[in-house]
């Protein structure tokens, strides 16, 4: 973990993501563990938990922003629209109260997955979002949902960004493939 972290300060790492798998407790328990669905809900806590422990290591706040809006929006081509508060750009903003202390509660979350998150549940840390500001228009604050069910709009990544991705990996790996003949073999 520590190595990781090391990255981020020196600027190996462009981002810091994840995606959020809302699988509910029973689609994680039901048909045993090879049938479990993976990965873990993370929407409502990941950027501010991952805020708190950069603050805590004395990473840049602008360091710990940029991995978290502008260095995926690259990645991914969603610029000149996400990732930025230049003008023309959507107004996305999250206002984020750096000490307050939070203590997680999963039952109070939004999401239909709340309880497949129980291994965050009593956690306490520092910091907390205030208020989300989505396209212009205030969406959540200060623990309520401003927004109607449906206001939302997905916004397509381009594979430019993956493929560039994709690229640098294949250009790593040195023309090797693995044994599924799909995905290059990264060296150790």
């Amino acid at each position: 973990c520590d190595l990781l972290w090391d990255a981020v300060e020196d600027g190996t790492l462009d981002i810091v993501c994840s995606d959020h798998a809302p699988f509910r407790e029973q689609d994680k328990t039901s048909g045993g563990f090879r049938a479990a669905l993976p990965g873990i809900p993370l929407e409502e806590i990941f950027a501010p938990l991952f805020l708190a422990e950069a603050r805590s290591r004395g990473v840049r706040l602008s360091r710990a922003v940029q991995l978290l809006t502008s260095g995926p929006a690259g990645v991914y081509n969603l610029g000149p629209f996400k990732g930025s508060l230049e003008p023309g750009a959507d107004a996305d903003l999250v206002i984020y109260d750096p000490h307050a202390a939070t203590i997680v509660d999963t039952s109070q979350w939004f999401t239909r997955s709340r309880e497949a998150g129980r291994m965050f549940e009593g956690m306490r840390f520092s910091g907390t979002v205030r208020t989300t500001i989505a396209r212009g228009r205030v969406v959540f604050d200060h623990g309520q949902l401003e927004a109607e069910a449906g206001w939302g709009r997905f916004v397509a990544p381009t594979l430019d960004g993956v493929s560039a991705l994709s690229s640098a990996v294949a250009t790593s790996s040195r023309g090797r493939s693995t044994s599924r003949g799909t995905s290059p073999e990264v060296p150790a």
